[in-house]
């Protein structure tokens, strides 16, 4: 194993340890705890990906954007799937391909969430 390999695992398992020690399970006391209306919905194994992909400095849209994307267009029946960084690049995607004189060919759709 290289040293980067070392370091790589390194960063894994403390990363692993962050999620456990700053997102460990609370009890819940009715009228104590509280409730956030919303947050951000995420597990360890989120956490693991994104550690992953940082220590790999997979920070782009390569092989692992890829993948789902074709398992997205392959699930839903379509042939192409474009993933977004944000709900305002969707938005903006959306329109711009809306608004695109080649939109009318026949076959053309759009899903957006």
């Amino acid at each position: 194993m290289t040293r980067a390999d070392e370091l790589r695992l390194e960063i894994l398992q403390r990363v692993a340890g962050l999620f456990a020690e700053a997102f460990a399970p609370r009890n819940f006391v009715p009228g104590q705890t509280s409730i956030p209306v919303s947050g951000r919905v995420f597990d360890a194994d989120d956490i693991n990906a994104s550690g992953g992909c940082f220590a790999g400095l997979l920070v782009d849209h390569g092989a692992l954007c890829q993948s789902v994307e074709r398992d997205f267009a392959r699930y839903f029946g379509l042939r192409h799937a474009i993933l977004c960084n944000s709900g305002s690049s969707a938005n903006l995607l959306a329109l711009s391909t809306l608004t695109s004189p080649s939109w009318a060919s026949d076959g053309c759709g759009l899903a957006t969430k």
